[in-house]
């Protein structure tokens, strides 16, 4: 008996380090060991030709004194408020209606059109926005000049002062069906006996939203709080498609900085800095909304 037992733990123990072996081997050699020769590396200076050169932490204090960073930090930060406070509360309100109004019809339609930004091709948004607010042909500026608001007509990703909120606006339409769809599962898991109750008793669609839905849905709220700001942090693709950090580095953001610094520059020493600052800012970000998710879910 006591050697069946040892056979089936030897068994069980195998199974887990076939299994999980192979995960972690390439977690190691994709995610661990560039991570870790990212922060090594930021402790040289090198142009990803010669031979790197030590020089402490200069790159990081080049970076405290580095303007185009921290406007670039600032915009990261403005991206994730503005996520926060406009894509996620957007997104609930819309899961709210579809899941509370009967009177709206043909709701799979409304599912559909409000995600689609979100499957679309990242390069096929960017280029067709692109157009959208071209300065000549863009139907953006003709419409204002059709309606007699020629005078709001401008070079919107040419102009310092409305580039980074056109490029804002794009990308708050493109994930606001993101959480459009996870406040629609976090709703509709809401018993719907409670909805009707308060409905009965007279309760406005707002009280309901705001002192049922809302606190019911705290977890999967603070979860996506935690996911539009990390990922706000992180934020590359559309800005550098549409406008590459420009004009004058209004729309720059820490990653396309990044790649500019690294891959233009040939300065991948400080860029592995800008890299690791971003990095332990994305994780202290990150562990702070997980902490808040994990003290919501022990108060339920």
């Amino acid at each position: 008996m006591e050697l069946n037992k040892y056979f089936n733990r030897k068994s069980v123990f195998l199974f887990l380090v076939l299994t999980l072996a192979p995960l972690i081997i390439a977690y190691t050699i994709f995610r661990l060991y560039p991570l870790l020769f990212i922060v090594f590396m930021s402790f040289f200076k090198w142009d990803g030709i010669s031979e790197p050169r030590f020089i402490g932490l200069n790159n990081y204090i080049e970076l405290i004194n580095d303007p185009v960073f921290w406007n670039a930090l600032k915009n990261n930060v403005l991206l994730a408020l503005l996520s926060i406070m406009i894509e996620i509360p957007i997104g609930l309100i819309l899961a709210y209606l579809l899941v509370i109004e009967p009177r709206i019809r043909c709701k799979t339609f409304f599912r559909v059109v409000y995600f689609t930004p979100m499957v679309l091709p990242t390069a096929a948004l960017g280029l067709l926005w692109s157009l959208i607010y071209d300065p000549t042909f863009g139907p953006l500026n003709q419409f204002l000049r059709a309606i007699g608001l020629g005078f709001l007509a401008r070079e919107w990703l040419a102009d310092p002062s409305v580039a980074i909120w056109a490029v804002i606006l794009v990308i708050v339409w493109q994930w606001t069906g993101w959480y459009f769809v996870l406040n629609l599962a976090a709703v509709s898991s809401i018993p719907t006996e409670i909805l009707e109750a308060a409905l009965v008793d007279g309760a406005s669609k707002w009280t309901i939203l705001k002192e049922i839905v809302i606190p019911l849905i705290k977890s999967p709220l603070l979860m996506q709080i935690t996911l539009a700001s990390t990922g706000s942090l992180m934020y590359f693709d559309l800005v550098w498609i549409m406008t590459r950090g420009g004009p004058a580095h209004a729309t720059e953001v820490v990653a396309t900085w990044l790649y500019r610094k690294a891959f233009f520059f040939n300065q991948f020493g400080y860029g592995s800095c800008m890299a690791t600052v971003l990095t332990i800012i994305t994780l202290i970000v990150g562990a702070y909304w997980i902490l808040q998710v994990s003290k919501g879910a022990s108060y339920r």
